[in-house]
């Protein structure tokens, strides 16, 4: 569980009013924020199974000549890049 998913309303100061709480609970960016940690967790599931599956290529009689394993190295880097670059990083 996360601080999204635990957030209750008393944890504001006792200063903040009902309207306030109203618009926290209905924030946009608490939604979204969901639905990429949702969409993070699939990738990371995916890219474990992946790497599980990437230890067959020792025994592959052609490892050292693979240009799959070359370009999807390739193709993650640039994605990382695009992350990185698009949060500002």
């Amino acid at each position: 569980m996360n601080a999204m998913d635990s957030f209750t309303p008393d944890q504001f100061e006792s200063d903040s009013n009902n309207e306030d709480l109203i618009k926290m609970q209905h924030c946009p960016v608490r939604g979204q924020a969901k639905v990429a940690l949702k969409s993070s967790r699939e990738t990371q599931h995916a890219i474990r199974e992946l790497r599980e599956t990437l230890l067959n290529c020792g025994f592959c009689p052609v490892v050292n000549q693979c240009e799959f394993q070359e370009e999807f190295n390739l193709q993650i880097d640039m994605v990382i890049e695009e992350i990185n670059e698009e949060w500002g990083w």
